[in-house]
């Protein structure tokens, strides 16, 4: 890693060699120690080149040294993990249960968030995943949640998390009983209206024609529906006896069987 992190730098390219003359150049050779040097560093070179991929080998063509290739990646992916830790952490705090979705499915999207931020060496704290899961639960939560911020200090996520799975379950149990007790009060109140004297008939199913017949009063025999023949001479049409000494006809010509001229 010296070559790499510059603690090995790159030696001088001419050392002298003992003897001092008045042509400054006369004393000095070639340095061995840079050859050994350069074959060392650019085998690291080739290592780390091997390791990228097409994208990232293109940001260090050019570059000649080790060292500074790897200066060249730690800058270029510093940018990136901050940009990266900035998305992360906005992801976090617009994270927000849905409607509908369920507890589980909600804190694991939560976790892989906070998962990806600890991934780049930069880990929330136990407290802040504590207060970003309850300010982004439903409305339905608001009681437990104020219950939660009630009592100082915020418990630890891994206590809050079995907390509010069972809070989930009490609330889910709650509303199963509400809607048969609703359903029950319905029915009841629908009976309660039916006509004094009427049956229940009750639902029928789809395509069922045929009703349950009720108790009914039977029918009453009219004396007027089939009126007696006269046992005298056998015709219906006959007129019964008032008791009266005259009656009016619709012929003008016979009154009580005379003649109208008798009159007198």
């Amino acid at each position: 890693m010296g070559y790499i992190d510059g603690t090995i730098p790159q030696p001088a390219s001419l050392i002298s060699n003992g003897e001092s003359d008045d042509d400054d150049d006369a004393g000095l050779i070639p340095n061995p120690a840079l050859e050994k040097w350069i074959t060392t560093d650019q085998l690291l070179l080739s290592w780390l080149n091997a390791t990228l991929t097409e994208e990232v080998l293109a940001e260090v063509v050019g570059l000649s040294t080790s060292k500074d290739v790897w200066e060249k990646l730690e800058n270029t992916f510093s940018q990136r993990s901050k940009a990266r830790e900035y998305q992360l952490k906005q992801e976090l705090q617009n994270c927000r249960q849905q409607q509908g979705e369920s507890v589980h499915d909600f804190l694991r999207r939560f976790k892989r968030i906070s998962d990806s931020l600890a991934a780049i060496g930069k880990p929330i704290s136990d407290e802040d995943k504590v207060v970003c899961v309850l300010n982004g639960l439903l409305p339905a939560y608001d009681a437990f949640v104020t219950s939660v911020f009630a009592r100082p200090p915020v418990p630890p996520y891994d206590e809050l998390v079995p907390n509010l799975h069972g809070q989930e379950i009490r609330m889910k149990s709650r509303n199963t009983f509400d809607t048969a007790f609703f359903a029950k009060k319905n029915n009841s109140n629908f009976a309660g209206k039916q006509k004094q004297g009427e049956p229940f008939k009750g639902p029928h199913k789809k395509g069922d024609t045929k009703s349950t017949p009720g108790p009914s009063r039977p029918p009453i025999p009219s004396r007027f529906n089939d009126p007696s023949s006269c046992q005298v001479c056998g015709k219906r049409e006959w007129y019964p006896d008032s008791g009266a000494t005259s009656h009016m006809t619709n012929s003008e010509g016979s009154e009580n069987g005379k003649d109208t001229g008798e009159r007198k």
